[in-house]
């Protein structure tokens, strides 16, 4: 049995497809920083102490879209919805959810026939 590339994903913020441009969906889970320390155990021993960053326990979704009027109004829509946003993440092997989502970013939109903007979303953790 093969293994399937995600490369084609719907996103769906608060129950509505969002379209993007196409290969530019990227998630971070958020499953936040680790940091590793040796500690002295004595007669040259060492231990070692793991620590987790809980400031980095963010998910991210980030994607382009074009700019359009539609998507340009839908963006304020979003950014005044604070961290009330939904989103869904799905492909063929993956479905993420990001709850409480907020659009950090204050997206520039390239004004030209094949401009973009970047939106980046934070959110809770996704569970492993």
């Amino acid at each position: 049995m093969g293994i399937n590339a995600i490369y084609d994903p719907q996103i769906r913020i608060n129950n509505e497809t969002f379209s993007i441009v196409p290969s530019s969906a990227r998630i971070v889970p958020g499953q936040g920083e680790s940091s590793l320390r040796p500690q002295s155990a004595g007669n040259g021993a060492v231990d070692m102490v793991y620590s987790e960053d809980v400031e980095t326990k963010i998910a991210k979704v980030l994607v382009s879209v074009y700019s359009t009027k539609e998507k340009f109004n839908k963006v304020l829509e979003l950014k005044a919805n604070k961290s009330n946003n939904y989103i869904a993440v799905n492909d063929v092997d993956l479905n993420i959810i990001l709850k409480d989502a907020t659009l950090i970013t204050d997206p520039e939109f390239a004004l030209s026939n094949d401009g973009q903007a970047e939106l980046e979303f934070h959110g809770r953790s996704i569970p492993v």
